[in-house]
């Protein structure tokens, strides 16, 4: 029987997700919010942010809009020079 793989997800990299996700944790320390107390806020599930902040998770749009909102920012999409 043939195995069904599924290509691999390099958002991470080629779309600036890390950094992304390094902006919400210096964001989350400079606020003085415990990752515990970001899952708690945004209502999802223990232990996520912090899966998140070490790349074994990534976030939809939506989270990342609810971490936003949490730390008082602003997700904003800005268009690439291309």
């Amino acid at each position: 029987m043939p195995s069904s793989s599924k290509p691999s997800r390099i958002i991470h990299t080629e779309y600036g997700y890390k950094d992304l996700i390094k902006s919400v944790a210096v964001l989350r320390k400079k606020r003085g919010i415990p990752q515990t107390e970001l899952d708690r806020i945004v209502g999802c599930a223990d232990g996520y942010v912090a899966k998140c902040e070490c790349g074994t998770r990534t976030p939809s749009a939506f989270m990342l809009w609810c971490f936003a909102d949490a730390l008082k920012a602003d997700l904003k999409v800005i268009p690439r020079n291309e």
